[in-house]
């Protein structure tokens, strides 16, 4: 038998961890021969059925999760992709997050493994090995483990270091491995002033995990350097944060929806090791972020997610609004905790989502630690009662860049994220669902160009990373306005610029404008695909595709032409309507059966080839079968405008859209007894002078909003038809 082949047996490591301590395991000096005693005991792992409340889901978490990570040490280096002896994950960060999983598991007199022999074996063993393997301190894999190593290694020591049951040789092993980790860690990330890094405070999840990291090493070490460090870590973070909670994911950019959780569990972990006021400061100005996120039912919208990461299987991790509830004493955030809390359990069990055919994986060893870290601030802080947000809220969220709504049971997100491919949704949430509680979707819009490129086809529906945006809202309506170039899907690699050589395949000649409002429960977009060059060969097409979910469900068509679309799908309804075009755009019904296969899902579509100046401009109006209310559309030139207005009402909202790059000033007859108030973003404009139309001035993709109010009832069709484009010159305002 090799030497890798032989299994390292339980009394090997507890003889070891006896006489020579951590130091010889640390050496590669212990000895790998088979023991009378047999192997590592295996330990219990079935707990049933995930739990529903969130206390008891912490803490089934922290167990489940370390017994079976536990169970799955290598004990051997055979087979076509050898794992080194005692890990999990050749000693990556993922082995650590596990070590300080195991811990919460072990230290708590509510564990099923409570100071459990045979459960600390386990984790001495990872520990121990993976200390082995970065023994000079190095985590650097050519990504970001530099960052995430530390954050592992630190919390899992000085967790375990708090139970009173780690010999002092081991201890002393894991320390010295903390310190290196840190100072080699600094070196690389060029922390201080000495060297310049241009990663520093522009990516912050991985930035949150270095700082709480040096905390913990602060703890273990006493060495203050390491606490100022990641002091200073987090105050380059200040400017970072969105009104609306949100976080930067990277050089400004909006942000995600994981990585945030990153970001609080880690700014939380640095909190409770330090007591730093200005940390607490900061998990309060996060307080916002889950609930504007989460919905009721638990649900996370698909436009959640910028920069390429559009995909609808992912959930909110129910410690994260917990652990801001816990910090912070908020409700609200407990209530998005509760709220979340059903669609994990959900995919804890592995039931089958909705939207597709196969369970999505649970849990792996990182997001275990949020639940360790939820349960560590629960031993000095109390949950609060939940509060609810409130169901009905249309508004504008800053670090999303767009408008957000939860409106009973329909949700609507529209952003002009950068790096999307779809920028608005429309959903209805069934708790009665598995999983993921979608009733019926349109999960996204894509405006996007298919190009032959040799023997594939390129997809350029991708928004620029900077797309130029603009806003409108009043009270009650809340729009959010793109402008941007289309590019194909890309990560390493940046768009072509200036005289760059490396090609086209990644730029495209379309762009689009898109206006997006929600008002009530009613998501509309009024919106443009424009052609700025000539070519395009046989095969390519310029389309708008509105893609539904989840699968098995088909289409009740109420009408349909070239020009226009009305379907049901479930208990939404959507009106789609090409308003003006100039190529020959058409829809494409009959190739429409169910969702949410791509070919057959609604298509407006254009056939090469296409010269500079061709466009199509559309508009889309969503809602539930049941909603209450109108929405009527107007084409305009240049333009277009949609009327919001609820029956037996004295109010009228008039949404007026730019819909080219042109100045253009659109003007609306006030009739007699109307009063009328302009925005533009959320500036009240100057009112409008008695017997004067109501103007709003708009350069390029801007957006306006008149609201209008009334002592008797506003006739919408009159009020529509006052509304066209000025034949002067533009009067900006």
């Amino acid at each position: 038998m090799s030497e890798n082949e032989k299994q390292i047996t339980r009394r090997d490591f507890v003889n070891a961890s006896a006489m020579i301590g951590g130091a010889a395991i640390m050496a590669g000096k212990v000895p790998m021969a088979v023991a009378a005693d047999g192997p590592l005991i295996k330990l219990p792992a079935d707990f049933g059925p995930c739990p529903r409340k969130l206390e008891d889901f912490l803490r089934y978490i922290v167990q489940r999760r370390s017994a079976e990570g536990l169970n799955s040490l290598s004990m051997n280096e055979t087979g076509p992709k050898p794992v080194r002896i005692g890990t999990i994950q050749n000693g990556t960060p993922g082995d650590m997050y596990l070590a300080f999983t195991a811990s919460a598991a072990y230290r708590y007199s509510w564990s099923r493994f409570h100071r459990d022999a045979a459960f600390r074996d386990r984790a001495f063993f990872l520990m121990d090995s993976t200390v082995r393997i970065r023994k000079n301190g190095d985590w650097d894999d050519g990504g970001l483990n530099s960052y995430f190593g530390l954050h592992g290694l630190a919390l899992a020591v000085l967790s375990w270091k708090e139970t009173g049951d780690v010999d002092a040789a081991r201890l002393q092993t894991w320390t010295d491995a903390v310190i290196k980790g840190a100072d080699d860690g600094l070196m690389r990330l060029h922390y201080g002033p000495y060297r310049y890094s241009p990663l520093t405070s522009q990516y912050a999840n991985p930035e949150m995990y270095f700082l709480s990291g040096l905390a913990a090493a602060w703890k273990l070490t006493g060495q203050d350097r390491y606490r100022v460090e990641a002091a200073h870590g987090l105050a380059r973070y200040d400017e970072w944060l969105f009104d609306g909670g949100g976080m930067a994911y990277f050089l400004r950019s909006s942000p995600q929806h994981g990585y945030q959780t990153m970001a609080v569990k880690s700014i939380a972990l640095y909190w409770d090791l330090t007591g730093d006021p200005y940390a607490l400061d900061f998990l309060k100005r996060l307080k916002p972020y889950y609930p504007n996120v989460v919905h009721r039912t638990g649900m996370v919208t698909d436009a959640e997610h910028p920069q390429i990461k559009h995909i609808f299987g992912f959930m909110t991790n129910p410690a994260g609004p917990a652990i801001i509830a816990l910090a912070t004493g908020d409700g609200t955030n407990r209530f998005a905790a509760d709220a979340a809390l059903k669609i994990t359990a959900d995919e804890v069990d592995n039931l089958t989502p909705s939207y597709g055919k196969v369970s999505v994986e649970w849990y792996n060893f990182q997001l275990s630690t949020y639940a360790a870290a939820a349960l560590r601030l629960m031993e000095k802080h109390p949950m609060p009662e939940a509060v609810d947000p409130g169901a009905r809220r249309v508004f504008l969220d800053a670090g999303f860049r767009g408008v957000r709504s939860q409106w009973d049971d329909f949700i609507a997100a529209s952003t002009s994220r950068q790096m999307s491919d779809s920028v608005a949704g429309a959903y209805i949430a069934d708790p009665k669902e598995k999983t993921v509680p979608i009733e019926s979707a349109v999960d996204g819009v894509y405006f996007e160009v298919l190009r032959t490129n040799g023997d594939k086809k390129v997809s350029f529906s991708c928004t620029e990373w900077e797309p130029m945006t603009t806003y409108a809202s009043a009270e009650g309506l809340a729009t959010q306005s793109s402008m941007s170039r289309l590019f194909a899907l890309y990560w390493a690699e940046v768009p072509r610029l200036g005289d760059d050589d490396r090609g086209t395949t990644q730029d495209s000649d379309w762009s689009s404008i898109q206006h997006w409002a929600v008002w009530q429960d009613y998501l509309v977009g009024l919106s443009a695909l424009r052609s700025h060059g000539a070519g395009g060969d046989a095969g390519d097409v310029a389309r708008v595709r509105w893609r539904l979910s989840p699968m098995k469900r088909k289409l009740k068509i109420a009408e349909q032409t070239d020009k226009s679309l009305r379907f049901q799908y479930g208990r939404l309804q959507a009106d789609l309507t090409c308003l003006d075009q100039k190529g020959g755009a058409v829809f494409k019904p009959e190739e429409i059966t169910e969702a949410p296969r791509q070919a057959w899902t609604p298509l407006l579509t254009r056939s090469a080839p296409w010269v500079g100046g061709d466009y199509i401009n559309v508009a889309s109006v969503i809602r539930p079968s049941n909603a209450k209310g109108t929405v009527q559309v107007k084409e305009l030139k240049n333009g277009a405008a949609a009327l919001f207005m609820e029956p037996g009402t004295k109010k009228a909202h008039v949404w007026v859209v730019n819909l080219t790059r042109a100045t253009t000033n659109y003007l609306m007859d006030v009739p007699q007894g109307m009063n009328v108030r302009t925005y533009k973003r959320t500036v009240h404009l100057p009112p409008v002078p008695p017997g004067q139309p109501a103007h709003a001035g708009l350069e390029g993709g801007e957006t306006a909003i008149f609201v209008v109010e009334a002592a008797q009832s506003i006739d919408p069709v009159a009020l529509l038809a006052g509304l066209r484009e000025s034949a002067k010159s533009p009067l900006m305002v």
